[in-house]
């Protein structure tokens, strides 16, 4: 694995060890950055990213290395945040990353910092447990972690129907390989 584009271009970054994740593809991630720089227009600078079941971190690591000024990292496995923490240190990003090992329905209050309030989510959650984002993007509500306009970009297997999110209006569904790909702008929650 290896971050595509930007100030840590072609740099590799690591999985975690054994079958509990299933890394973004290359294609995958090439395909989500192009719509968030080209057609959605969205500059990363400046902006504060979550990458939500986060696995390797190479969603959170890409928009880093885009621009992006911090990104917070959320998984449940131990054996992702180590590797999460792992790439953090190896790319010297310690200052502008957060990772935190916690399950989606622990998620606790964010820590009032309106500099830190999260712009971008990157949701990657197990294909089998779908239903789990829209769990957590309430709790990320009730826990005041996000601004008032949000991005959500989901990555499901593109034979799972479309969740709706509470909250949020879909902007587009792109099929790109075995995943699909649906954006999400909040429009009020």
């Amino acid at each position: 694995m290896r971050i595509i584009s930007g100030n840590y271009a072609r740099r590799k970054i690591i999985a975690p060890k054994g079958s509990e994740t299933r890394p973004t593809t290359d294609r995958f991630k090439e395909t989500l950055f192009n719509i968030i720089e080209n057609s959605l227009k969205i500059n990363l600078k400046n902006k504060n990213v979550l990458d939500l079941f986060a696995g390797s971190g190479s969603l959170g690591l890409e928009a880093i290395s885009r621009g992006a000024k911090n990104c917070t990292f959320i998984d449940k496995s131990i054996k992702a945040i180590e590797a999460i923490e792992e790439n953090i240190s190896f790319l010297e990003l310690n200052s502008c990353c957060d990772c935190y090992k916690l399950d989606v329905n622990k998620i606790r209050k964010f820590a009032n910092d309106p500099n830190k309030k999260i712009d971008i989510i990157f949701s990657d959650p197990p294909y089998s447990k779908t239903d789990i984002n829209e769990i957590a993007i309430n709790n990320l509500i009730k826990k005041n972690w996000m601004k008032d306009s949000v991005y959500i970009f989901l990555e499901t297997s593109n034979r799972e129907p479309i969740s709706s999110i509470s909250g949020f209006e879909v902007l587009e569904k792109r099929i790109i390989g075995d995943s699909l790909l649906t954006i999400y702008l909040s429009s009020s929650y």
